[in-house]
């Protein structure tokens, strides 16, 4: 995955990775951008990026592996939410579907206690 958090190559198995942490790059926007180059220097090349106050994607390639990743700010934009998910060029197909409910389910709840 990205950030130091470890890679997978080519003819490894799916790999799912939900974490969050601190903004610490100014606001969510500037985060989004730090994520993206953690990407980059795991030789990710992005693909296709997009971003709004509540969430941002980004999708990248390496070799014959993919990259999805989905941020959301939480805690009033002091802290961020983010899911990875790398797989096989060759299973595009089969992941949209599952990218597509992760999507839809990844949000914001209004009464978390870590956000004293």
């Amino acid at each position: 995955m990205i950030g130091g958090r470890g890679s997978c190559g080519t003819g490894r198995p799916p790999g799912f990775s939900p974490f969050g942490g601190n903004i610490v790059s100014g606001d969510f926007e500037g985060e989004v951008v730090q994520q993206e180059r953690f990407a980059e220097q795991d030789k990710w090349g992005i693909t296709y990026q997009v971003s709004t106050p509540q969430n941002a994607s980004f999708s990248g390639k390496r070799g014959a592996r993919i990259l999805y990743a989905r941020m959301i700010p939480l805690c009033h934009g002091q802290q961020f939410g983010m899911f990875e998910i790398e797989y096989s060029s060759v299973d595009l197909q089969a992941f949209n579907p599952i990218i597509d409910r992760l999507v839809g389910s990844f949000a914001a709840t209004t009464n978390s206690l870590s956000c004293g």
